[in-house]
């Protein structure tokens, strides 16, 4: 269960460890377990490689262990560099679906245009040091 504690890194673990109330803590960590267990499942996690530990996995899935944090935590900026890299068709479907339901700012590095279309309502291209903003997806 190591990539797990890797997954639950400040400030999950934080806001766990000061709910005083055992049913609301209870309650906070099955929810967290059935979040995690569903991002981690469609990541393409099966059971007993949620037992093993992080450096056990190669450089892919350890990005998928880094994916499954960086969704779990919902930061206020998401930053994700080439996400579709590494993720099987049906991932990338079930991380392109969670992305078009992001509430919060999110920053995609990709090359990967269909996903960009359907994640992306606005475009920044850097060209020669210059930003240019499109409204819209990449095609419009």
């Amino acid at each position: 269960m190591d990539w797990v504690r890797t997954v639950l890194q400040p400030p999950c673990r934080l806001a766990l460890a000061y709910d005083s109330t055992p049913s609301v803590f209870v309650t906070y960590v099955r929810t967290l377990s059935v979040c995690l267990s569903l991002c981690v499942c469609v990541l393409g996690f099966d059971g007993e490689m949620q037992m093993r530990a992080t450096k056990y996995f190669s450089g892919g899935w350890r990005m998928r262990i880094s994916l499954a944090r960086a969704l779990f935590i919902e930061p206020t900026l998401l930053m994700l560099d080439e996400p579709t890299n590494h993720l099987d068709l049906n991932a990338v479907i079930w991380l392109d679906d969670y992305l078009q339901r992001w509430k919060k700012t999110l920053l995609v590095v990709s090359h990967d245009q269909e996903f960009l279309n359907s994640v992306c309502q606005e475009i920044i291209h850097l060209e020669q040091k210059k930003l240019i903003v499109y409204k819209g997806n990449y095609d419009k």
